[in-house]
């Protein structure tokens, strides 16, 4: 398993101030990863 924490913008963020984290998990499966899982929620607040 291989877990991936991501930051991102919104329709309402922008490139400088990333407004969103995103997660992901990914699992082994036969020859190669595939993703299990995802989820996202609100980012750090930029000042």
């Amino acid at each position: 398993m291989i877990g991936v924490k991501a930051y991102g913008t919104s329709t309402k963020g922008t490139r400088a101030c990333p407004d969103l984290k995103l997660f992901y998990r990914y699992e082994f499966q036969g020859d190669g990863f595939k993703l299990a899982w995802r989820d996202w929620g609100p980012g750090e607040k930029c000042e």
